[in-house]
């Protein structure tokens, strides 16, 4: 932690110096601590994830101003009250308005990303495992296009609607993006993280219920084949 508070503290350094590139490069090794030892949703890993938004944004480093933005968003939105949280994304919208102009529309897009996913919270709470998954498989297209495939908040969105595809007994679709989830975990924290453990964990869930499944028509298979057999004979016989 005073590793990570160094990094920190060095960021906001060279970001009041106008050097935005390094900077952003500091917030981003914070963060890579916080992650594991604070968690996604500490206010210091969302306060980093803030500042590396900004860095990057002033630095031109689009993509990774964006995937900064909006961890921070999404994170802030679960730990803190409704004025921060409105404070936050103003000022987010000012950065990107400042750096890139009112007329380029990604913030926007972050904002429907957040809509979408909110309304698929919403349905799963309701069991409307279906409309969920609508809500769901919208908010990845867009998150796609605007930040690519690879992102952790991508992966938090596949994790969710995996859970979807599980309660409507598609396996096969949820094992496929799971798989999408815990590859990104991988590449952004290693194997012993909780958040890849938890997507390990899913697809164990997915993969021993496929083969219960698997089992369940097999028996019945076998069962209705013997069936069948037996009033075969027993129409034999009576001939």
């Amino acid at each position: 932690m005073g590793q990570a508070r160094t990094l920190y503290n060095e960021g906001k350094l060279l970001f009041h110096n106008k050097s935005y590139e390094e900077a952003s490069a500091l917030f981003e090794a914070a963060i890579e601590i916080q992650e594991v030892t604070l968690g996604k949703y500490h206010q210091d890993t969302i306060k980093s994830y803030w500042r590396c938004g900004r860095a990057s944004c002033m630095a031109g480093k689009n993509n990774a101003a964006l995937r900064a933005f909006q961890r921070a968003a999404r994170m802030s939105a679960s730990t803190f009250d409704e004025r921060l949280n409105r404070q936050l994304w103003e000022e987010i919208k000012a950065c990107w308005t400042e750096n890139h102009g009112a007329a380029d529309n990604s913030i926007n897009q972050l904002g429907v990303i957040f809509q979408l996913e909110q309304q698929g919270d919403a349905a799963t709470k309701k069991k409307s495992f279906s409309k969920a998954a609508e809500f769901y498989q919208k908010a990845m297209a867009i998150q796609a296009g605007l930040v690519g495939d690879d992102s952790l908040d991508g992966a938090d969105l596949r994790c969710k609607l995996s859970c979807c595809y599980l309660k409507l007994s598609k396996l096969e679709e949820a094992d496929a993006v799971l798989n999408v989830a815990h590859e990104c975990y991988m590449k952004h924290f290693g194997e012993q993280h909780p958040a890849t453990l938890g997507a390990v964990a899913s697809l164990k869930t997915v993969r021993d219920r496929g083969l219960q499944d698997g089992m369940r028509k097999q028996k019945s298979w076998f069962s209705n084949s013997s069936l069948s057999l037996g009033n075969s004979r027993h129409s034999t016989a009576q001939a």
